[in-house]
């Protein structure tokens, strides 16, 4: 049955459209129609549950097809109907969201939507504040991580300073990062080299990756690496 009903625009959530609908009524209070077709299985049809109160219809809600016919829910949803008035105070009340097209259904009955929109705009700004609440938390955990991190990796630093004190070998990125500390400049194709082909180092030697056989790889660099970092821990 060709019916009006009140709906959301295409794609948008703030303004609502009367268009007509082939509806099916399953009595007088509730109908429905198919919003969008699952090609592969019909049960995931999206089905728009309508409401219809003094011949003004609007979309309460939008299920798939396999739970769209509980009988339980749709004497729910008829019964909201009959009394729409309560129980949209209800749900004021429960403090629950009230959608869009049952302010238009106020509206186009005749009734006073006041209180719904009142209702909306403070669970739209409750919501905000709850959201930026979780905002604030979430970037407070994030920066006491970011600081637990940091706090590990300068102890490991400084482990590996003491180490590379001693005589000891180093791990070649933790090498790098000492350098770094020291301001100690490291040339491009130097840092390349000690990330992909340098194990460890100590002041006295440099131990190198696996995999060049017989031949190492040129270590000038680190060479002189070494030397100045020696000289800015005075070793």
């Amino acid at each position: 049955m060709k019916t009006k009903v009140l709906h959301y625009a295409a794609g948008r959530d703030d303004r609502i459209v009367a268009t007509y609908k082939d509806v099916t009524f399953i009595d007088r209070q509730v109908g429905w129609y198919v919003e969008a077709r699952d090609e592969r299985h019909e049960r995931w049809d999206d089905i728009a549950i309508i409401e219809r109160i003094d011949g003004v219809c609007f979309v309460a809600e939008f299920l798939s097809r396999n739970a769209a016919f509980d009988r339980e829910h749709l004497a729910a949803v008829a019964a909201e109907a009959r009394n729409l008035r309560a129980a949209m105070q209800e749900r004021i009340a429960r403090k629950l969201w009230i959608p869009l097209p049952y302010v238009a259904a106020y509206e186009a009955l005749g009734w006073d939507a006041r209180p719904l929109k009142e209702h909306r705009t403070w669970m739209r700004e409750r919501q905000e504040t709850e959201s930026r609440q979780r905002r604030r938390l979430h970037d407070e955990r994030e920066e006491q991580r970011r600081q637990a991190r940091e706090r590990e990796r300068q102890q490991t630093l400084q482990r590996a300073e003491e180490a590379f004190r001693k005589g000891e070998f180093i791990r070649a990125e933790h090498f790098v990062d000492l350098c770094d500390r020291y301001g100690i400049e490291i040339h491009p194709r130097t840092r390349g080299m000690l990330r992909r082909r340098i194990e460890a180092l100590s002041p006295t030697h440099i131990r190198y990756s696996g995999g060049y056989g017989n031949r190492s790889p040129s270590c000038n660099g680190c060479t002189m690496l070494i030397d100045r970092l020696v000289e800015k821990l005075n070793v």
